[in-house]
């Protein structure tokens, strides 16, 4: 700016004009600077390194902060986007709506270097909190085997649909994800080996759930169901939805059985307190089921732990990994693998007030987990 001279004749007068503000120079006020979003932008894809090269990784993929409707992949990093013949992704993990948060389960195989990559079609940030890195589960790229949109239509309230996997499959165990969308109504499904029918309670509901939904949701959720003597799973909805499965892979190191509910808040404690502790009956195992919350009274997450053990925690005290996000008022299951501890226990934290649910529908010792690790969140990047 220009330079000013002052010659000081001794009357204060004379300066008064300095204490007025004048114009800026340049004309003006600097904008504020840009916000930076440093989300996966809308068809970009993040790389995590698994620290498991060739190896099958689980964990739980969440997208945050969406900027618009879509879906997520996982895939190994070397085998490319899987796509079907007209060029579309094939496969989902998460599908999710603007600025919701969707956390579900899901199992990849790293590739030669350890890298899994993660797809999202819309703009998000996502987390991924790895709890195990097996040769016990061998997985493929997900293969979409069932999608009632495309082959059948809706199916209808207390509808079921088979998936034939071959007699090589004959009563091991298949695992998969299970999205439902186009829901009619407030519903729920559930999934078992055709010949032995759906487990049902004295008042002829099913016993268990994988998804629950509204009208109008998209809910996925990793599902592992048991085949039956001919190969087959069975998939049930109690409301008007169409349903996919995308195939992850089949083993018979997990001996999977009809799913088993073995905690419900509604019926025992109530909602609290804050941990809640589920015998399980296999120490030193691995357990697999589904977590679902309902009722929360404030948006919050849960999180599972061996409960003889210290897990990582933050200054409040509360665990640093998730297995579901939720909101006020909202269901949300998610599936989870969770290590037991020498007395067949598991813990399960939840931030706020809610009701918890366990279905437990498979255990092992041949598949060992440990408590999340948190290999990537994009919102810190």
């Amino acid at each position: 700016g220009p330079h000013l001279h002052i010659d000081w004749n001794g009357s204060y007068t004379a300066v008064a004009w300095l204490n007025q503000r004048g114009p800026e120079f340049p004309p003006g006020t600097p904008p504020a600077p840009p916000k930076v979003d440093n989300r996966i932008p809308a068809g970009g894809t993040v790389t995590v390194d698994t620290g498991a090269p060739n190896t099958t990784v689980l964990g739980n993929l969440t997208v945050t902060e969406a900027a618009g409707p879509g879906f997520t992949t996982a895939y190994p990093c070397a085998s490319g986007l899987p796509r079907d013949g007209q060029g579309r992704v094939s496969s989902s993990v998460n599908n999710y709506v603007t600025d919701e948060t969707t956390p579900n389960a899901t199992a990849v195989k790293a590739d030669a270097n350890g890298k899994v990559c993660i797809f999202t079609s819309a703009a998000a940030h996502v987390i991924w909190d790895q709890v195990s890195e097996t040769n016990a589960l061998p997985t493929q790229t997900a293969t979409r085997l069932l999608d009632t949109r495309e082959s059948g239509g809706l199916v209808g309230g207390g509808g079921v649909r088979k998936i034939s996997l071959g007699p090589d499959v004959a009563n091991a165990t298949v695992y998969g994800n299970l999205t439902v969308t186009d829901t009619q109504g407030v519903g729920h499904t559930a999934g078992f080996p055709c010949a032995e029918g759906l487990p049902v309670t004295s008042d002829n509901v099913s016993a268990t759930s994988i998804n629950n939904f509204v009208a109008g949701d998209v809910t996925p959720n990793f599902a592992v169901i048991k085949a039956d003597g001919n190969g087959d799973i069975c998939l049930y909805t109690s409301a008007p939805a169409n349903l996919l499965w995308d195939h992850y892979g089949t083993t018979a190191n997990i001996p999977a059985g009809q799913a088993v509910r073995l905690h419900d808040s509604r019926l025992s404690t109530g909602k609290g307190p804050s941990v809640t502790t589920v015998k399980t009956g296999k120490p030193n195992a691995t357990v697999f089921g589904n977590l679902t919350v309902t009722e929360p009274e404030q948006a919050g997450f849960t999180s599972i732990y061996p409960c003889s053990e210290n897990v990582p925690r933050d200054a409040n005290g509360r665990p640093l990994t998730s297995v579901n996000n939720y909101v006020a008022g909202q269901t949300t299951p998610n599936f989870a693998a969770a290590k037991t501890d020498a007395n067949g226990n598991i813990c399960i934290y939840t931030s706020a007030p809610a009701h918890l649910v366990w279905d437990q529908v498979a255990d092992s010792t041949a598949v060992s987990t440990h408590y999340a690790v948190r290999k990537l969140d994009t919102r810190t990047r």
